[in-house]
């Protein structure tokens, strides 16, 4: 028989406050699932959202690599999952963890896939880890993964979605990586046998990454997006939360990044550094695999989000660090953003280790006013407290993974109000 568990259903009318849970990459390799245990034991939250990375598809030993499994992590199947039975089998291998088993027993969750349930920087047309030469037609395995998150999901089948809380707040659950997103851009093979580097990535800027025709939701999607903005704003709806897997704010790379990394750095780190230092140089983002690939398209969704005077409130995860940005159109505030860092996988601390957490934050923000907050070393969870006079967005981290506690080193609060659509910064 298993555990019974508790439930609630979405208030109705006025409603005075509304307590969200906010998760993503949950790597069960790298340790254990404190965030669930310690959201269990809270008494504020009414509802959780897993952006995504809910599990991953990597074989034993891939990632985590051998020396950073965690003893007694149960990983199942033991290659990289493939067919309608590995999916099935890694997402119940999953599910015997207790912390996880105990998070669903508690909240009701409205939860989104990224890239790693169905394989890693997945898009419509397939994905950097999956090789049709050997694992067959890209379409049947995302059918496959789409069929197994279904099975063992709390979600109706629907890819995107809204859901009203009562007056307080419309909460729409967008889907960024399959639906419609366009293909990742590769900058190495734009930049490779290139003699003008500058030209070359003013060029690579100016042309395919600022196209209208890249997208992360699709046309249809974002059309939806758009009506649902107007409808919520027209109902006097308090608040528009905008629940999806990537980081919506800007973030380049500042040049002193080259002193971060660390001694034991690979060979394939300190390329890719190299390439980011040239690409920030020329304004490029850090990763285009986030809103910062796709401008276009975030300018679209921000505009929408400015014409219909929501007050916006986006939720990401995906990059393993917190983050708290405001999101503008030029010098027009437009809404904030709490990107949560991760349940369980490493963030930049894995690879910037010559420098310390703060120095990273630190540079990070200044190369980058619109970052509010950023931690960039600790894992742990978010939450979001809406109330109609404003928001307050936690970031819980947790003092260790590598055994079961659910002790936190320390939560670190960043208020708006209503109406303000930026975030209350520090004197």
């Amino acid at each position: 028989m298993s555990t019974a568990g508790r439930t609630r259903t979405l208030p109705q009318g006025d409603v005075q406050r509304f307590g969200l849970g906010l998760f993503s990459c949950s790597n069960i390799g790298f340790g254990w699932f404190n965030a669930y245990a310690h959201a269990c034991e809270c008494a504020d939250l009414d509802l959780v959202v897993h952006v995504g990375d809910y599990l991953y598809e990597y074989a034993i030993g891939t990632y985590p690599n051998l020396k950073e499994l965690m003893p007694g992590r149960l990983i199942q199947p033991s290659h990289e999952i493939l067919s309608l039975q590995d999916y099935r089998l890694r997402h119940a291998c999953y599910r015997l963890d207790p912390d996880l088993q105990r998070l669903h027993q508690f909240y009701p969750m409205i939860a989104q896939w990224d890239d790693h349930e169905l394989t890693n920087d997945a898009w419509t047309g397939g994905a950097e880890n999956h090789q049709s030469a050997t694992e067959g037609d890209w379409e049947t395995r995302k059918a496959i993964a789409e069929r197994v998150y279904n099975e063992w999901m709390p979600v109706s089948g629907d890819r995107w979605r809204e859901y009203q809380i009562g007056s307080l707040a419309t909460l729409f659950k967008a889907e960024t990586r399959i639906t419609g997103r366009s293909e990742l851009l590769d900058l190495n093979a734009t930049l490779k046998g290139t003699k003008n580097l500058t030209q070359t990535l003013i060029d690579f800027r100016d042309g395919p990454l600022s196209s209208e025709s890249r997208t992360l939701l699709g046309a249809e999607q974002e059309q939806w997006l758009r009506a649902g903005l107007r409808r919520s704003t027209a109902a006097k709806t308090r608040w528009q939360v905008l629940a999806q897997q990537v980081v919506m704010g800007e973030m380049v790379v500042p040049q002193e990044a080259k002193n971060w990394i660390g001694d034991d750095a690979t060979e394939t780190t300190c390329k890719e550094l190299t390439v980011a230092l040239a690409a920030a140089r020329a304004g490029l983002p850090y990763s285009f695999d986030s809103w910062d690939g796709f401008p276009a398209a975030r300018r679209r969704l921000l505009k929408d989000a400015a014409n219909t005077q929501a007050n916006l409130v986006v939720l990401a995860g995906d990059t393993h660090n917190a983050w708290a940005n405001d999101l503008a159109l030029g010098s027009t505030a437009v809404g904030v953003e709490f990107g949560t860092h991760s349940v369980t996988s490493p963030g930049f601390e894995a690879t910037m280790s010559r420098a310390s957490p703060e120095i990273v934050a630190a540079g990070l923000r200044a190369r980058n006013p619109n970052i509010a907050f950023v931690d960039t070393s600790r894992r742990g969870y978010a939450s979001v407290m809406l109330s109609p006079e404003g928001a307050v967005g936690n970031f819980h981290f947790l003092r260790t993974i590598r055994e079961r506690s659910t002790a936190m080193v320390e939560s670190r609060a960043l208020r708006i109000a209503y109406g303000a659509r930026k975030l209350q910064r520090e004197a």
